[in-house]
């Protein structure tokens, strides 16, 4: 019955799926590769319609959620139906692990289980950041022996957006490693990487050109440094947002800031970046997202540089 009223459910969805979705998929590595059965899944949560995406990504696969059990007791009727598609309610206090077995003797039928490990989407508006992942899918995994697979979303959603999908390889927890919090952080900074890479791969297709003219506010400007260029955000002449500040390296000292354009130019004079306006972000919602990311650190030539930065920032990627 549960299984029938899933699939009811995903039918009478279709013609909203392929109109809001319009699924782009790609996978860590590049290369497809099958996903296991039995699989834990986990994803960040931004919108009530990410569970409803990855539903319809595994479309031919039964899928079981974790639930925020007092979510479900809002209204009566609510919980019966959530519990009739496969919920697996949760405890957001932590203070029943029931769902641990729950979720074994689902894993162990070889179903999966798609998990947010942020909880609730409506405190996580943050557009470049995730939530604090909580442990209870390590647990579960570590319970099971089942597999973690991360599925990262763009979350764009609508009739003229394409949902961009990426796919990370398969993580194994070992039965014997109850190290949860180091074992947390990797996986969530993994998530992160892919995010980052995501929004490079959408970057990349976008026709860009630089040019030499009069500053704006809200411009992507750029000098040379010998074999490579430092890219950043003009304001005014006393703030360039910048990530790093320009030299090689790969460390944890460089972070987002604020430099004036004599220092970010070095006496050079800079380039600026021309772009269509259908893909370019509005200086409001710019200004916006440079107050999210100040001050953030993870500074990586390879998936979060000074480019991709910007990038994320301007670009409506």
């Amino acid at each position: 019955m549960k299984t029938l009223m899933y699939y009811l459910a995903l039918v009478l969805g279709l013609p909203f799926a392929l109109i809001f979705f319009k699924m782009k998929i790609t996978y860590e590595g590049k290369e497809k590769f099958k996903i296991p059965k039995g699989t834990i899944i986990i994803s960040p949560h931004k919108s009530f319609l990410d569970a409803i995406a990855i539903a319809y990504l595994f479309f031919f696969r039964r899928l079981y959620f974790l639930a925020a059990d007092w979510y479900h007791n809002l209204l009566i009727i609510f919980k019966p139906f959530m519990l009739l598609l496969g919920a697996i309610l949760v405890d957001p206090q932590g203070r029943n692990l029931k769902f641990i077995e729950k979720s074994k003797k689902v894993l162990m039928k070889n179903k999966s289980i798609l998990v947010f490990p942020e909880g609730d989407y409506l405190y996580n508006k943050k557009l470049y950041e995730f939530g604090d992942f909580k442990p209870g899918y390590l647990m579960m995994a570590n319970s099971s022996d089942a597999p973690i697979v991360p599925i990262i979303l763009d979350f764009s959603y609508g009739i003229f957006s394409r949902l961009h999908i990426k796919i990370g390889k398969p993580i194994y927890i070992s039965s014997s490693d109850n190290d949860y919090i180091n074992s947390n952080n990797l996986i969530y900074k993994k998530c992160l990487n892919l995010f980052y890479e995501l929004k490079k791969e959408k970057a990349t297709k976008i026709k860009m050109t630089y040019t030499y003219k009069e500053l704006e506010k809200g411009d992507v400007i750029r000098v040379k440094h010998n074999l490579y260029h430092h890219y950043g955000i003009y304001f005014d002449d006393e703030h360039v947002l910048e990530f790093g500040d320009g030299k090689i390296q790969d460390s944890n000292d460089n972070d987002v800031h604020f430099t004036s354009l004599s220092n970010f130019t070095n006496g050079k004079i800079p380039e600026v970046r021309i772009v269509s306006k259908r893909h370019k972000r509005s200086l409001k919602k710019i200004i916006d997202y440079e107050k999210e990311i100040i001050g953030q650190k993870d500074y990586s030539i390879i998936n979060n540089n000074c480019l991709d930065l910007v990038n994320r920032l301007t670009l409506k990627i």
